[in-house]
């Protein structure tokens, strides 16, 4: 299991193609927005049903109908199901060997702590007793928090590693390997033949920036609104690097007026200050205006809309706009955008209207990359972000 705020989906990825291009029959689970399941080299797309844990019973009961545990040899899942309680019964179900926990970033669901502190037990009293833990991170003070907290616990044995980002799978190999010993696995290629430029290159999913294509469909749109590019942004969670993709989206548009759509789910509050206040002087120089939308009923659109306001050198030279709902945004705040204009997301996706949106607009079956000549994940994990400041 691969469990923590960070790199999960990365891991996941890399340890799939690494078992089963060492000839074992591999599974693997992605969550997020757009939940995948991989089979060697096949992958399929999960559409949930309900909120959790109904999604986790669902896509269970695929895995399930699809393959025969008796054809199955490794199994590499990734485990973001919020709280404990559902982290904990995943990897029960699954008899998990090892559970490896990446990063406790603070900037993640409050249900998981209030402190970095309270993250980290969350996340180890998350793993059966039975399991090993592997935790990763290439921050000194997470590393630290962790091992202290874990120490406080006395839980037993683990492995708690500290490495540079371009050492991470590299290392949790090397704490992994013992249990793969154990198993009687045998290793066939050396872990330094898989190039990070092949399992981290952008798919088709939420971790990439995406347009929809340079049309709106007739059926989302009044029939006299002109094209308007949407690029979700979304999850790339914090300022300092959803700040450097979107100076590379700025880089390569035209003369395209640019909006900027702040979207705050209701759970996720921290991530309000992150962006109002560490986010939105950045780019006030390079947009026209500013959109927000907020499922939290005490921080709402309209209440963040005035705090978004007092961080701008000049407020009245922003266009200002809210919203509720997703019909609202589409009959009457689009049409009242420029024709060719851009509107990107920021801060969160994975809410009823990022839902909406994606699902509405295709985003995902009628969408492809708008950059495709840097690597997102060498710059969401940029060496030097404070540079921007």
């Amino acid at each position: 299991m691969v469990e923590g705020t960070r790199g999960k989906s990365s891991i996941v990825r890399f340890f799939h193609k690494f078992f089963y291009e060492n000839g074992y029959n591999t599974l693997g689970r992605e969550t997020g927005l757009v939940p995948m399941i991989y089979y060697n080299d096949e992958k399929k797309f999960v559409q949930r049903e309900g909120e959790l844990p109904f999604n986790i019973l669902t896509e269970t009961k695929i895995i399930n109908e699809l393959y025969n545990s008796e054809e199955i040899d490794v199994v590499i899942f990734e485990n973001n199901a919020i709280r404990a309680e559902y982290m904990r019964s995943l990897s029960n179900y699954l008899k998990a060997d090892v559970v490896i926990i990446s990063t406790i970033t603070f900037d993640h669901i409050l249900s998981q702590g209030f402190s970095i502190e309270e993250t980290a037990r969350t996340f180890i009293k998350s793993v059966p007793h039975y399991s090993h833990i592997i935790f990763w991170s290439n921050h000194e003070f997470e590393y630290e928090v962790f091992r202290d907290t874990y120490e406080k616990i006395g839980r037993g044995d683990a492995d708690i590693l500290f490495s540079t980002l371009e050492d991470r799978e590299l290392t949790i190999y090397q704490a992994l390997k013992k249990i793969i010993d154990e198993k009687g696995i045998k290793i066939k290629k050396d872990i330094n033949e898989f190039s990070d430029k092949i399992i981290y290159e952008c798919p088709m999913d939420e971790k990439c920036p995406y347009l929809i294509k340079e049309y709106v469909p007739e059926e989302i749109f009044s029939q006299n609104i002109k094209p308007i590019t949407f690029i979700d942004i979304g999850h790339v969670n914090d300022p300092i690097h959803t700040h450097i993709i979107f100076n590379q989206i700025m880089d390569q548009k035209n003369d395209n007026e640019v909006y900027l759509l702040l979207n705050f789910r209701e759970d996720r509050v921290e991530r309000i200050p992150l962006f109002i206040e560490g986010f939105i002087p950045l780019v006030e120089d390079q947009i026209k205006g500013i959109i927000i939308h907020s499922q939290n009923i005490a921080f709402t659109s309209d209440y963040l809309a005035k705090y978004a306001k007092k961080q701008l050198q000049n407020p009245d030279k922003m266009e200002f706009y809210t919203f509720k709902e997703f019909d609202e945004f589409v009959d009457d705040l689009a049409p009242q955008l420029p024709p060719e204009s851009y509107v990107i997301m920021v801060a969160n996706t994975a809410d009823k209207f990022g839902y909406e949106l994606i699902d509405k607009l295709d985003l995902f079956r009628e969408s492809y990359p708008i950059l495709d000549d840097f690597n997102l994940f060498e710059l969401r994990y940029s060496k030097k972000p404070e540079d921007l400041y």
